[in-house]
């Protein structure tokens, strides 16, 4: 499956390539959540245990070993490790509100990104096009996500489905997807540790914590777009 932050991104490309006019002013904020499930579910990313009372935003993240990443999650893994400050969900995020450079380079490198001309006042930066074929195939993996989120899910389908429809208006979510979803997917309902990760094996308690504190969060992300619906 694609990563589920350059999915997003893609799917979300109508007219300018700039993924608030359909996701809302909180975009970035969704695209870091989102770059933290990608790592997740490439088990190079868990959560500490939760202290007493405890909110989700709270919750210390911890780098765990693996193979090093690329494109755009090697950009977050950098981001986390730009501050020794403790890397909790929230402070994280805001490290991390400026990942749309690395999700066009990867999107580019990839073919769903084109450039056609350029801009600026030396003309030196590319105008981006979402190709049509590659971002009718995103808002395909989102829709297709949704309904399998609906029963026994793996932990990949209900991630990008949550992370593409959580606190979306109707209408944006449509615009998304490409067509109205029938999902009514509930974000409190926790991941469940035995459901199969990207890799196949069990998602695991750890992974299924954090993905869990991470829709929690994104469910309680304000967005002040007032796309009234």
């Amino acid at each position: 499956m694609a990563l589920i932050c350059t999915t997003l991104y893609l799917a979300a490309a109508e007219g300018p390539v700039d993924p608030w006019h359909v996701l809302g002013n909180s975009y970035a904020d969704r695209l870091a959540i989102a770059a933290l499930a990608d790592l997740t579910l490439a088990r190079r990313l868990a959560a500490a245990p939760a202290a007493d009372d405890e909110s989700p935003a709270a919750r210390v993240l911890e780098v765990q070993p693996g193979p090093a990443p690329t494109g755009v999650l090697d950009a977050a893994l950098r981001g986390l490790a730009s501050t020794s400050k403790r890397r909790d969900i929230d402070r994280v995020v805001g490290l991390l509100r400026d990942l749309s450079p690395a999700i066009e380079r990867d999107l580019l490198a990839s073919g769903g990104l084109v450039a056609r001309g350029q801009k600026g006042l030396l003309r030196k930066r590319p105008v981006l096009a979402a190709d049509p074929a590659a971002r009718a195939a995103a808002q395909s993996r989102i829709r297709t996500a949704a309904a399998a989120a609906s029963g026994p899910a793996g932990a990949a389908d209900r991630a990008l489905a949550l992370m593409a429809i959580i606190g979306m208006p109707r209408r944006r979510q449509a615009r998304l997807c490409g067509e109205p979803l029938a999902a009514d997917l509930d974000p409190f309902d926790a991941f469940d540790p035995s459901s199969s990760g990207l890799d196949g094996r069990r998602l695991g308690d750890k992974a299924a914590d954090l993905l869990t504190a991470l829709t929690t969060v994104l469910a309680a992300t304000h967005d002040t777009t007032n796309d009234f619906e």
